[in-house]
């Protein structure tokens, strides 16, 4: 089930007008899927919810902003582990109420869920915002002191009514450039800021926002050494099943991303065991290569899939294929979300068969790489600090069968490279040439962004050491993750969908994290006992694999291709002051010249496919910069730098704000 939420505060003594929240709604639900809204005021308070169904004939789930004794509530909310099940909708609401009551804002913290709600308490006049722990259901927000504060759980309700207005975020922006995403709480609107996650953000009478943080991801007690290989996964098993479980929707086809990879992968499976049950049909959806323009062979992911779903006659695997990300870039984004327009789109493509086939929840794996299927990164340099020796010297031998090189290189990158702080790692990789992965894509990208904005380059301040727990927490708690929940959350939920993430259940971290990173290391295999809790669930070419192939393998060809087509259109922006202000379009220009011809490309993606393999990726960067600067050319009439004004521009009114302070400070509300 989908829901978006809004709302506005009137800080100027006027009386907030409900065409306004109407057309907020209105700009949440752009394809016009059948919905279900309800609008409620109190005082100078006005909330809204919009339910959405994924297509004609089907019924939305019931929204309505719950009247409290005290104030309003309204939720986008889905909680899990409660005494009564699964809670939705007005009655998740409720819970968060009462939650709230008895506990503070710090009583969100024990909830099992996602939600994204507004709160107006009328005895104290506070209106507060809240957001799940890990950021799976969005909240944006701006204030104009004196004036108002408005919300909405989609940036298209605010943009679009002018509530804001589009002065970018510089700084922000850089960091879109290599599809991270824009820091902390920013957007890429300077007047917009997003919740976020395991926050609350509460405004008061007469005050900024107060964003405070009810949650962090606690590191439980670790389990023993000794523990039972076979019972540890067994309760990964356990978990894993009842995250995914939990998540099932209650009426409607199943749906999810499959990759053919470990985390995707034992979700679908178990999903459309789950549906089954029911004797609803279940479809995964895996991106495909199409070489039949050049044929040229694919080697993909959907083979592996299909494996998968091979004895389930309740499962169809349906292949999501690209034009490739050249033909994207140039057919469109979404100004306020920065997402593809085209239908042509991967992503849009399966949300919108999905849709059309009346699915109501996609399942992803994501963020199951950072915790749950962890990579082992730091297990054998935590074993060496921590004294266990004896496992340590045969876990070496393990690596060396397993993944090739000599145990003293294993030592060497494994146990004193990890053991070194980040900093200390990168002045001693180097004079060697090497790039420490936390951040070598500041360095390859950088050549390509104009001086001005060198300093803004983001760098992610994560611990990457010697303790597989802190390790994984704070992976997780990087910004990137809840940003990219943002967008999935933005991209389905225009097509009438919701995406579910089992690898972030509370119940399936607390016991994943309590593992020691020797389970994840021994065999030899990275993500070792995860693999073992799925071992029966998928193909031995799935819980086996250690390699994870890239999702578009045609693209290196593509760009080989395009390249003279892509320089002249670069060409052609050299009279765009936006781009110039962001991109070095001789650097690029030279990038791009510099990488091997097509019949060069040819050739490896030949020899690559008669070894059953991929063909090494030409440039892992190029896609990512030209989208960037494909956003910002589509967009040079749209965007503002700060202090910028277009000319000829007229600022939109949002209804019932008095348009001479609108007009007064130079830009939209």
């Amino acid at each position: 089930m989908v829901q978006f939420i809004c709302g506005i505060e009137r800080r100027d003594g006027g009386v907030p007008n409900t065409r306004l929240l109407h057309a907020m709604l209105d700009a949440m639900n752009p394809l016009r899927k059948p919905e279900v809204r309800d609008v409620a005021v109190d005082g100078r308070v006005a909330l809204g919810v919009i339910a959405l169904a994924p297509c004609a004939g089907a019924t939305p789930e019931p929204a309505r902003v719950m009247r409290l004794p005290d104030g309003l509530i309204v939720a986008d909310a889905r909680l899990y582990g409660e005494p009564t099940g699964t809670l939705e909708g007005a009655i998740a609401a409720e819970r968060l109420a009462a939650v709230r009551r008895l506990g503070g804002w710090r009583g969100l913290a024990p909830l099992h869920g996602d939600f994204a709600y507004a709160w107006w308490e009328r005895a104290n006049g506070v209106l507060e915002l809240g957001r799940d722990h890990f950021g799976v259901r969005p909240v944006v927000y701006t204030q104009t002191p004196g004036e108002y504060v408005a919300f909405a759980s989609h940036p298209a309700a605010l943009l679009g009514t002018g509530l804001v207005g589009r002065e970018i975020d510089g700084p922000a922006m850089v960091h879109v450039m290599r599809d991270y995403y824009p820091h902390a709480d920013h957007t890429v609107y300077a007047a917009m800021r997003t919740v976020q996650a395991a926050h609350v953000v509460r405004f008061a009478p007469g005050l900024q926002a107060d964003p405070q943080r009810y949650w962090r991801l606690p590191i439980p007690r670790r389990r023993p050494l000794g523990s039972n290989r076979k019972e540890l996964a067994a309760g990964v098993r356990q978990r894993l099943e009842q995250a995914v479980r939990r998540r099932l929707p209650a009426a409607g086809p199943g749906a999810a991303e499959i990759s053919g990879g470990l985390d995707s992968t034992p979700i679908a499976v178990i999903a459309a065991c789950g549906v089954a049950e029911s004797g609803r049909h279940f479809f995964g959806y895996c991106l495909a290569d199409d070489g039949a323009p050049w044929s040229l062979p694919s080697v993909d992911e959907l083979p592996t899939a299909r494996e998968a779903a091979a004895g389930m006659p309740n499962m169809t695997v349906l292949p999501a294929v690209t034009p490739g990300l050249w033909a994207l870039s140039r057919a469109g984004h979404d100004p306020d979300t920065l997402l593809r327009l085209s239908p042509d789109d991967p992503a849009n493509a399966l949300l919108s068969d999905a849709a059309a086939r009346g699915a109501r929840i996609m399942f992803t794996g994501f963020a199951g790489d950072q915790l749950v299927t962890h990579r082992g990164r730091g297990a054998l340099a935590e074993l060496f600090w921590s004294g266990h020796w004896g496992r340590l010297w045969p876990l070496l031998n393990e690596y060396a069968e397993h993944r090739g090189g000599s145990i003293w290189s294993h030592v060497r990158w494994r146990v004193v490279i990890q053991s070194l702080p980040l900093w200390a790692r990168r002045l001693l990789l180097r004079p060697f040439g090497r790039i420490d992965s936390s951040n070598g894509w500041v360095r390859r990208i950088s050549p390509f962004l104009a001086r001005r904005w060198h300093r803004e380059l983001p760098i992610e301040r994560i611990y990457d050491g010697a303790d597989t727990r802190r390790n994984r927490r704070s992976e997780i708690g990087e910004w990137l993750v809840e940003h990219r929940f943002e967008s999935h959350a933005w991209q389905a939920g225009m097509h009438g969908l919701a995406y579910a993430a089992p690898m972030v259940d509370r119940d399936l971290l607390d016991y994943s994290l309590s593992i020691p990173g020797y389970f994840y290391a021994h065999p030899g295999e990275e993500r070792g006992i995860y693999r073992e809790a799925v071992r029966d669930l998928v193909p031995e070419s799935v819980w086996r694999r250690r390699d994870k192939r890239y999702p578009v393998p045609l693209e290196s060809y593509r760009l080989a291709a395009a390249r003279r087509e892509m320089i002249g259109w670069l060409d052609e922006l050299e009279g765009c002051p936006l781009v110039r202000s962001f991109i070095d379009l001789p650097a690029l220009k030279a990038h791009l010249a510099s990488l091997p011809d097509e019949a060069t490309a040819r050739a490896q993606v030949l020899d690559a496919a008669a070894r059953g393999e991929q063909p090494e990726y030409l440039d892992g960067e190029y896609e990512s910069v030209v989208r960037f600067v494909a956003i910002l050319a589509e967009h040079a009439g749209v965007f503002r730098l700060p202090g910028e004004s277009l000319p000829g521009e007229e600022l939109p009114t949002p209804e019932g704000i008095r348009p001479q302070v609108v007009l007064a400070r130079g830009r939209a509300a």
